[in-house]
């Protein structure tokens, strides 16, 4: 038997057993969706090639599930979560095995099952979950390419490498990465004809968002430039070594603390062409993103295509040097992970003392909703119009089946989110119920909705009844 090979069949049965424990605690969940899992949720309402702030896939594949099962549930709208994490994770280990051995693939997939950002990218459905098993597929395809596979691999790994962009932008990495790694490495070249198939491929298949992007004032391009933020900035830009802290402490958790730091060992000591081309594909990423943590702010996931490759170089330098280390790295990871998958379960045992609970931000939306929607109700009025992007997210989904209209109030000049750039309220709306933080001055307020716990604890919601 091939060293590579005998691999699947424990894994299949670990990811079996893994994605089947996440999915009965989704089912059981009672977190509301975030403002985010809402927003993506309604795009799928009206299927596009693009959306105000991310490609479209992640819309198409909630649509898709939800019209399955007939219902558009919170279990529902996640569940693709967890399964296309358990893929990413086969696919991981697909392309361990074939650049070590069946060990190492095993481990792997262990690893990146319990990794941190993995077990909440499997409660919460995102961008990066929906990107993963595209980008991991592109890689492996290259690496078939890089092993004398035929031009037919160079088109099938640009062709997942487009997709994976269409799951999110952040799947560019990829492609930088496999450049990077031609240059600095010979083994790592396919040909640069082939290189240019795979780059053609790839926009090919990226085509549809870049041609939306195009025919709506590349707003998706300007979205992305305001989270970088400091491209916009008139002013000197000022390195925030805070910032960059709290950016790499986040990471420690994302990937757990062990793994991290035998993450920057392994690409740093890596000597033969495969864990130095796997280093290409991780390490830039988190350059990137602790530059952009230097000049402005960088969320935690923005380095999660760091970890697609990086899980698979971690494994095989700590397999070699430190086994025992590895396996105690995922043990803990896997405790935390267990954490953050019954945290939506039991989200009131997160509350210790006085201080709220660690689920708050995911709770009390869909109270709030059903609380305006009554009020509109009872002054009689068939449209409710807000300017918090959070708060409208929420009435969009929680009033999916109410008869009542839901509409963005906008100041003017470029839109600061989708609800403001597709459904702003008409000037000639008539009466109708104004949500806001204080009084816009357009009529008698009718209620204080203001929460005392959940999402909006200490936030003023009041409600205004305007002409």
């Amino acid at each position: 038997m091939s060293q590579d090979k005998g691999w699947l069949g424990p894994a299949l049965l670990l990811v079996g057993l893994v994605t089947g424990a996440r999915i009965v605690t989704l089912w059981f969940a009672e977190a509301d969706l975030f403002v985010d899992e809402a927003q993506y949720w309604f795009w799928g309402q009206s299927l596009d090639f693009g959306y105000y702030s991310k490609p479209p896939m992640i819309a198409w594949v909630i649509r898709a599930t939800t019209e399955l099962a007939g219902s558009d549930a919170p279990f529902w709208v996640r569940l693709p979560a967890p399964i296309f994490h358990g893929v990413t994770a086969l696919l991981v280990g697909a392309l361990a095995a074939r650049l070590a051995d069946r060990t190492v693939a095993i481990w792997t997939v262990a690893a990146y099952l319990t990794l941190p950002i993995v077990a909440v990218g499997s409660v919460l459905i995102s961008t990066d979950t929906i990107m993963a098993p595209f980008l991991v597929g592109a890689f492996l395809a290259y690496y078939r390419l890089l092993r004398g596979g035929g031009l037919g691999w160079a088109v099938l790994s640009g062709a997942l490498f487009g997709l994976a962009m269409m799951g999110k932008y952040a799947g560019f990495y990829g492609l930088l990465g496999i450049c990077l790694a031609a240059i600095f490495i010979k083994s790592a070249r396919p040909g640069w004809t082939n290189i240019a198939v795979v780059l053609g491929a790839a926009v090919l298949f990226m085509g549809p968002n870049i041609w939306w992007n195009v025919a709506n004032d590349l707003t998706t391009v300007e979205h992305t430039l305001d989270n970088v933020s400091w491209v916009r900035d008139s002013d000197p830009v000022s390195p925030d070594l805070g910032s960059l802290l709290v950016f790499l402490g986040s990471q420690l958790v994302a990937f757990g603390p062990l793994l991290f730091v035998a993450l920057i060992g392994a690409a740093w000591a890596g000597s033969d062409w495969r864990s130095r081309w796997l280093a290409w594909l991780s390490l830039p990423v988190l350059v990137v993103v602790c530059g952009q943590a230097l000049l402005a702010e960088a969320y935690g996931n923005w380095a999660f295509v760091a970890y697609l490759a990086g899980t698979a170089l971690v494994v095989i330098w700590l397999l070699d040097r430190a086994p025992a280390l590895l396996g105690l790295s995922v043990a803990l990871n896997a405790i935390l992970a267990s954490f953050i998958a019954l945290a939506p379960v039991f989200p009131a045992a997160l509350a210790f003392g006085d201080r709220p609970s660690l689920m708050a931000r995911y709770m009390g939306r869909d109270e709030l909703s059903l609380a305006i929607l009554d009020v509109a109700s009872r002054e009689n009025v068939d449209a409710v119009v807000a300017s918090n992007r959070d708060i409208l997210a929420d009435l969009f989904y929680t009033g999916r089946d109410e008869d009542v209209a839901i509409y963005a109030h906008a100041d003017g000049g470029r839109p600061d989110h989708f609800y403001e750039q597709t459904r702003t309220a008409p000037a000639d709306l008539g009466p109708h119920l104004r949500i806001e933080g204080r009084d816009p001055g357009c009529g008698p307020r009718v209620a204080d909705l203001s929460p005392t716990s959940g999402a909006y604890a200490g936030d003023d919601v009041l409600a205004f009844l305007c002409e």
